[in-house]
């Protein structure tokens, strides 16, 4: 079967997309509809790769929870939502008939947290270490190219990208740093916020105020390879469901799914070194 020019390129613009290794415990993260959702893991395990490339399914509409893609075709009437990916193709309701809508959130500001900002070094905070941003090279590993208008700047450390598959406004990615006061990172909503290794308490709380108007959710990356402080009393325990890997439940002898409320608004997901799956097992 021969390809078109059109089709060979958007090809090559998804290869990096496509190629990414989805395992049982990454598809019960990307199905997960939580409104904050933990993601303990060892060393290794890919988890910055992992949210990175939600992140990338949710700014083109492509993630397997429609709520979570900042647009996404809705029947309003039946109160139904697709993805890009899942929707009816000839764009009518399997349930009414009537033509589908594409919900645009007015909300198109997504806020990336870390240690450093993109091409800041380590400061005397983390005892001369060379800790770079890591959030900012694996989003743009899985970002097909089509989707970026304006990458990064030394005065603005932030990514506008295209809507293309809905055709709505631009959508942009902003990094911040935990170094940053609270108040600089303070200010207008946001329509989801992804903290990379634990933030200091003042700058977590911060966050959830952002995340009103637009209904909107938080991520929490974290190795847990140190003592955790206000992470582990306000996500870990307070979770109404904990998803863990087959490795982990064959470790510890704990239940792949345990589930303590129906009311499910924070999950935490937990995995081990071993469960990555571009890793050979020795």
């Amino acid at each position: 079967m021969k390809l078109s020019k059109q089709e060979v390129e958007a090809l090559n613009d998804l290869s990096a997309l496509l190629s990414f290794k989805r395992t049982k415990i990454i598809e019960r993260f990307l199905k997960c509809p939580s409104k904050l959702i933990g993601i303990y893991t060892g060393n290794q395990f890919g988890k910055t790769a992992v949210a990175a490339y939600s992140y990338v399914l949710r700014v083109m509409g492509l993630h397997p929870v429609p709520t979570k893609n900042v647009d996404f075709p809705q029947c309003e009437p039946c109160d139904l939502k697709w993805s890009f990916a899942t929707y009816p193709k000839d764009n009518k309701c399997p349930k009414c008939g009537n033509t589908l809508t594409v919900f645009m959130n007015s909300v198109r500001v997504i806020r990336f947290a870390s240690e450093t900002l993109p091409g800041q070094s380590a400061n005397e905070k983390t005892g001369g270490l060379e800790v770079k941003n890591t959030q900012y090279p694996e989003f743009r590993k899985w970002l097909p190219p089509s989707t970026m208008k304006k990458d990064i700047t030394a005065r603005s450390p932030s990514i506008t990208l295209r809507a293309l598959l809905s055709g709505g406004p631009d959508i942009t990615i902003e990094f911040v740093s935990y170094g940053q006061s609270t108040q600089s990172t303070a200010g207008t909503q946001r329509f989801s916020v992804w903290e990379d290794e634990e933030a200091p308490l003042a700058f977590h709380e911060e966050q959830l105020p952002r995340l009103l108007a637009a209904d909107g959710d938080l991520l929490i990356t974290l190795t847990a390879a140190n003592r955790n402080s206000w992470n582990y009393d306000e996500v870990f325990e307070r979770a109404d469901e904990y998803i863990r890997s087959e490795t982990i439940c064959k470790k510890f002898n704990l239940p792949e799914h345990d589930k303590k409320s129906d009311r499910v608004n924070i999950s935490v997901f937990q995995a081990a070194t071993d469960d990555n799956p571009t890793l050979r097992p020795d």
